[in-house]
């Protein structure tokens, strides 16, 4: 797991490389075998969701079977000195969320025209269509796609961001600490089930990470 920042946590003896090119050149030059996932990418204000979708392929066109995205609403110190505005948790959610319906979408190469806030699973060819609050794509296409299925984490901490982990991905990032995770858990748990997602098998089956 590498993380994916813009400035690094502190000044003094700080790094702050583009993440996804590591992944690439750590990937290519040094292992044949180990998995790389981003921990995490804020799909919210500096990356498209569409761009985020299109990398990802890219990564696991390249190292198929070895690539995974860590998804999340965000560090100020990351999307501030770039330019943009730090709004509430409730939005950056609400922005992750709609980056996540889109890259799934792309992924899927399917195209959806319902109205905010829905889905649909209708294909028209590969193209994308996403009209939300905080994200438009239109005809969007990957016209190189992923090899296999990306694996799609997200972070969570509070009960909101973990039910839409649950909803929207395939497992859990969480900074939650041992003794008190157990809670965390059991609603990424039962927010997955009443999905209809099976915990235990199958493309469904969830994964959950502590970040100690």
């Amino acid at each position: 797991m590498t993380s994916d920042h813009f400035h690094p946590w502190w000044h003094d003896n700080g790094y702050g490389n583009f993440t996804w090119v590591w992944m690439a050149a750590a990937a290519a030059e040094r292992t044949n075998n180990m998995k790389f996932i981003t921990g995490v990418t804020a799909a919210v204000y500096r990356y498209n969701p569409a761009i985020i979708a299109q990398a990802f392929a890219s990564l696991d066109v390249l190292y198929p079977g070895r690539i995974g995205l860590g998804i999340g609403t965000g560090e100020a110190m990351n999307e501030v000195p770039a330019g943009f505005d730090w709004p509430s948790a409730d939005i950056r959610l609400a922005r992750a969320t709609e980056a996540i319906r889109i890259i799934s979408r792309l992924w899927k190469q399917g195209r959806t025209t319902t109205p905010k806030g829905e889905d649909n699973n209708e294909d028209h060819n590969g193209f994308v269509e996403f009209d939300g609050e905080y994200f438009k794509i239109k005809n969007a296409k990957l016209y190189t796609p992923h090899s296999g299925k990306i694996p799609l984490y997200m972070a969570a901490v509070g009960e909101q961001a973990t039910k839409t982990a649950a909803k929207h991905t395939d497992s859990l990032i969480t900074l939650t600490k041992p003794d008190q995770s157990k809670e965390i858990f059991d609603i990424f748990d039962k927010a997955a089930i009443k999905e209809g997602k099976d915990q235990n098998s199958g493309e469904n089956s969830k994964t959950k990470i502590i970040i100690l």
